[in-house]
């Protein structure tokens, strides 16, 4: 019989609240739920718990090396909630509240749209000037050599709005993330004169230093630029 997973999780303040469900599909019948709640840095072992919760409903013993496996699978999740929280460009505002059988990544909806709706002017604005263009590549670059340097003050440099929260998420995402190295693949670039989206896949490898093992976080990231006195700067979206 086909089981199904969803969930959702809740931020407030410092704390975060996790609820999991297991449904037979045919027909649909919750077969296991769990809800925990806790501190946010705490969101790998609070993942951990309530997978371990679902399963001893299901009657389901895992072996050391199935738990070794479910604690890097958490660590992945912790380190991408972290960067996606680094990441975010909308300043302080309510973070997003995903739903049943979503996720939530760096991923941006609007900067996507925006992306696709500047395209076919890019393409003849491009063909007349490329200056922009190698301007914002260099520029990209230079924000993921920021990244492996783990400089904190050299991310938030690239952003017109660096905030608070924004700095405290990477600065626990370096802590945690050692030899890191940062990929940018498939990069889309889409300029109408001072105002740019460039929309890239990022892959993360690093070495947990909690656990010791090997992790990797692969996300699609669209980013809004601006270009002003100080170059061109990711700005908040509209």
């Amino acid at each position: 019989m086909t089981k199904l997973v969803d969930g959702t999780y809740w931020v407030n303040d410092n704390r975060i609240s996790i609820t999991a469900h297991v449904k037979n599909t045919n027909p649909l019948k919750s077969v296991a739920s769990a809800k925990i709640d806790g501190p946010l840095e705490q969101f790998s072992d609070l993942s951990n718990r309530i997978v371990v919760d679902l399963l001893a409903q299901l009657r389901v013993a895992l072996s050391p090396a199935e738990i070794a496996q479910l604690r890097r699978h958490t660590t992945d999740l912790a380190a991408g909630k972290l960067l996606f929280d680094a990441e975010r460009s909308r300043g302080e505002g309510p973070e997003p509240q995903p739903t049943p059988g979503t996720s939530v990544g760096p991923q941006t909806s609007l900067g996507a749209w925006i992306l696709g709706r500047l395209s076919f002017a890019a393409v003849s604005y491009a063909a007349d000037d490329r200056d922009p263009e190698a301007e914002l590549r260099a520029r990209l670059e230079g924000y993921r050599r920021a990244f492996e340097q783990q400089d904190v003050d050299a991310v938030a440099a690239f952003y017109v709005e660096f905030t608070p929260k924004q700095a405290a998420a990477l600065r626990r995402y370096f802590e945690n993330a050692g030899n890191l190295r940062v990929q940018f693949d498939d990069i889309r670039i889409a300029i109408i004169g001072n105002q740019a989206a460039i929309s890239f896949s990022r892959e993360d490898h690093f070495v947990d230093r909690k656990s010791g093992d090997a992790q990797q976080v692969v996300v699609r990231v669209t980013k809004l630029f601006a270009k002003g006195a100080a170059g061109w700067q990711i700005v908040p979206e509209p």
